[in-house]
């Protein structure tokens, strides 16, 4: 309920600022060929990220496939989309792959599972942080006030970022073998470079998407520039604060645009445009909950819900 109260605010504070008939104008006339080249990028973008948490499950000693890694990935984001917590879609990421067995036949178990999950997505918000990081660099050369606006959206990630490993990191139970899952699956090895390589692509996905979802909406500020704007508009949604990201996001495009001397209500119309995009990209999801479920066989001989 607060997010919900907590996104209802943001978008109210937003609609004060910008013009919504504005914002009703340049989206009545979406370009559908950019909105289907915007949703045709999610399968490649759910692909890596798949591969980014199937690579660190295997890191942790807890095997994944990649089937399961997709599906389970598409499921996450639907749930995300559709209900009023971004932690229910990791919830059940954890909950899934926890229920699978290793080759031996012992059960992952919720804790390695969950810490899989963390670190996934800390790596992906490690990612945006330095490409936020770069893009408040080179806008700040164009205009100082978009490179504040950029170091805040930064500083908003690295705290969201933070917060979410101390509190892992500090649980009792799990705490210290968290720390070390984190640093066997992000730093060991070749490890960095993997990971690194998988987040930057995804993050370099979402970014093309955005602009995909600029065009769609009759704004063309040129590939480059809209590719550098689009993490920090992005990483707004790491803020715990909507459903979806919905109103933090359009509160995040409207800064920046408006800083970069474009109509704040340009911002909200391509964010607006890029929430539904990705709203219409997360169906697959829908027919993964709706798939019947298999049964896993325990070790000791009894079953547990399982994977579609």
């Amino acid at each position: 309920m607060l997010r919900l109260l907590g996104g209802a605010l943001v978008v109210g504070v937003t609609l004060l600022v910008v013009d919504p008939r504005a914002v009703i104008d340049q989206l009545a006339d979406l370009r559908l060929r950019w909105v289907l080249l915007a949703a045709s990028l999610s399968p490649v973008l759910h692909v890596v990220l798949a591969c980014r948490w199937k690579y660190i499950a295997e890191r942790l000693d807890a095997p994944l496939r990649f089937s399961h890694a997709l599906r389970d990935y598409y499921l996450a984001g639907f749930v995300n989309q559709a209900l009023p917590t971004g932690l229910a879609g990791a919830a059940l990421r954890a909950i899934r792959h926890g229920r699978q067995s290793r080759p031996d036949g012992t059960l992952i178990g919720l804790g390695t599972a969950a810490s899989a999950v963390v670190i996934d997505r800390i790596a992906g918000l490690a990612a945006l942080c330095v490409c936020g990081l770069v893009a408040a660099i080179v806008l700040c050369f164009e205009r100082p006030m978009a490179g504040l606006v950029g170091a805040g959206s930064v500083l908003a990630m690295l705290v969201v970022g933070c917060t979410a490993f101390w509190l892992t990191a500090r649980n009792a139970r799990f705490g210290r073998e968290f720390v070390v899952s984190a640093r066997r699956a992000l730093w060991q090895g070749k490890a960095v470079a993997h990971q690194g390589l998988l987040s930057l692509l995804g993050v370099g996905l979402l970014s093309l998407t955005f602009y995909c979802a600029a065009r769609a909406s009759g704004v063309d500020a040129g590939l480059v520039r809209t590719m550098v704007m689009a993490p920090l508009i992005l990483g707004a949604m790491s803020i715990p604060l909507a459903v979806g990201g919905w109103g933090v996001r359009e509160a995040a495009a409207a800064a920046l645009f408006a800083s970069l001397g474009m109509a704040a209500s340009t911002g909200v119309a391509v964010s607006v445009a890029f929430g539904a995009t990705s709203l219409l990209a997360s169906a697959p999801g829908l027919v993964v909950w709706l798939l019947p479920t298999q049964r896993v066989r325990r070790p000791d001989g009894d079953t547990a819900p399982g994977l579609p």
